[in-house]
């Protein structure tokens, strides 16, 4: 089916239901091989799993869909923020900005200020349970520091890999406050037509090992990479069957 089973049968058979459950551990990083990553992660954004407010649990054209249906057809944005998660460790910026957006703006409807835990699968509304979700809106937070900022910091080794895939039309960006263990990074992004400059600083006496890996816009030519103004050698990562 090119996709991953749902489950497996006491006869060993498998359910061959697509959902949107392979999202986690490819979120984890558990699926090494690149193009299935990217055929399930290209299901899930499509329009049969994708709506304008989230990820369906199984498709529009599953035989047991029901927009209603807990497992069954509905939205959670639990789910969809799992999905962010997983497009951006899979090179899907695009997308995973486009599923935390539709997590973010619940908050402006029904219960301000919050994000629903289940909404329905066909019409932009509420399905009952709960309108005040803690891992809804942890997941409009994860996927932001996480996903969009990259921001993967070990306090015990005093290291940040930082790794932003942010919006191509996005000209200013300012971080403050990057906590790794004692020390603080801020960090500010400014863009013009033909150069990003990336502004890096840090509060705090332990040295600070910082890994920085933008990722840039499909078809970004890179003519020299300079830091405090001197030329530095540079290299670019890309995934096996990346184009």
């Amino acid at each position: 089916t090119n996709y991953f089973n749902h489950s497996i049968n006491e006869d060993g058979s498998f359910i061959t239901d697509a959902t949107v459950f392979p999202a986690i551990p490819l979120y984890f990083q558990q699926i090494q091989d690149y193009q299935k990553s990217q055929s399930v992660l290209d299901r899930l954004a499509g329009n049969n799993f994708s709506s304008n407010w989230g990820v369906r649990i199984v498709s529009e054209s599953s035989e047991y869909f029901n927009p209603r249906g807990y497992h069954t057809g509905s939205v959670w944005p639990l789910f969809t923020g799992w999905t962010a998660l997983a497009e951006y460790k899979n090179y899907k910026p695009v997308q995973g900005f486009t599923h935390l957006m539709h997590n973010l703006l619940v908050y402006k409807n029904w219960s301000l200020g919050f994000i629903e835990e289940v909404l329905h699968g066909a019409e932009y509304k509420p399905s009952g349970v709960c309108s005040h979700q803690c891992w809804s809106e942890t997941m409009v937070l994860q996927p932001v520091m996480e996903g969009m900022l990259g921001i993967h910091p070990s306090a015990p080794e005093n290291t940040l890999l930082f790794s932003p895939a942010l919006p191509f039309n996005w000209n200013k960006v300012k971080v403050n406050n990057i906590r790794i263990g004692k020390s603080f990074l801020h960090f500010n992004l400014i863009k013009t037509d033909k150069r990003i400059l990336y502004q890096f600083q840090k509060n705090g006496q332990n040295k600070l090992k910082v890994t920085f890996k933008p990722v840039l816009p499909p078809a970004t030519r890179i003519q020299s990479v300079t830091v405090n103004g001197e030329k530095r050698k540079y290299t670019l990562d890309k995934p096996t069957g990346l184009i």
